[in-house]
């Protein structure tokens, strides 16, 4: 719990914790485990099939009564392995964490292939022990009223527009920031100016595409589009993928500007 991030990487066993390389890593970058398996601990989380689920024996701590239990509500993923930005106790093998599927910072996937059923844990709201076929679960989100949840909503889908493209609302005369001393307005393209970084770091093309993770309405993907040949893009919302598309297809796209209160504008994308 010690160990400073200039000496995890250090040994057969190193890894990118605690800030050793203050970014990620190549999968390959350290030797694999005895088992060949590279990279289970630290660069990036790592995505299980698990619910977060409480560990025989479990009680509630009085000091943080309600770190854990509001999130047995079988909505909440097992992250495990720790990334580079981990510290204190998450630098570990033992790290253990929790989050909702649309958290992407520092954290990856591996594709495992089974010849039969996980035995992954799944909860549902008003049950902290049962274990369910993850069909099930996916027939049960399906059968859900899609606005329930709220990356689906057309209020999300006019924010995002609003942060990937901020010169919308130009010829309607509507500013992407209200003017006041100080506004962010070195927040405003952020999604094309992250491509950007990327296409300027250049990196080791093999087929030149590209992955975008989580594209939401494409801010990233067709700045990105401007560089590689292909770019594959997803994300966790059925709502932002349509809006992209339709804008990739060159129909005329409009969304609502709040001004004030419940008053708004209708922009141009």
């Amino acid at each position: 719990m010690v160990t400073s991030g200039a000496d995890f990487p250090l040994g057969e066993t190193g890894a990118n914790l605690n800030m050793a390389y203050s970014s990620h890593n190549p999968v390959d970058f350290f030797p694999p485990s005895h088992t060949g398996h590279r990279d289970t601990v630290g660069n990036a989380w790592e995505w299980t099939e698990d619910h977060f689920n409480p560990l025989k024996n479990f009680e509630v701590h009085h000091v943080y009564d309600d770190f854990s239990t509001p999130c047995f509500d079988g909505k909440h993923s097992m992250i495990v392995g720790g990334s580079f930005m981990s510290t204190g106790d998450e630098a570990s093998v033992f790290a253990r964490f929790h989050f909702r599927p649309h958290f992407l910072q520092h954290s990856g996937f591996r594709l495992v292939a089974s010849n039969e059923d996980a035995p992954a844990t799944h909860l549902f709201p008003g049950s902290f022990a049962g274990q369910a076929a993850a069909r099930d679960q996916a027939a049960v989100e399906e059968s859900a009223d899609a606005t329930d949840n709220v990356y689906e909503t057309d209020d999300l889908l006019n924010m995002y527009w609003g942060l990937h493209y901020p010169s919308s609302g130009t010829k309607e005369g509507v500013t992407p920031i209200l003017d006041h001393n100080n506004s962010p307005l070195h927040g405003l393209r952020f999604p094309q100016r992250v491509a950007e970084l990327l296409c300027s770091l250049e990196p080791v093309r093999t087929n030149n595409r590209a992955l975008d993770v989580g594209c939401a309405v494409g801010g990233s993907s067709f700045e990105l589009a401007k560089s590689f040949d292909h770019v594959e893009a997803f994300d966790f919302s059925n709502n932002f993928i349509d809006a992209a598309k339709r804008l990739q297809s060159g129909d005329d796209v409009t969304f609502r500007i709040p001004v004030e209160g419940v008053i708004y504008k209708e922009v141009s994308v």
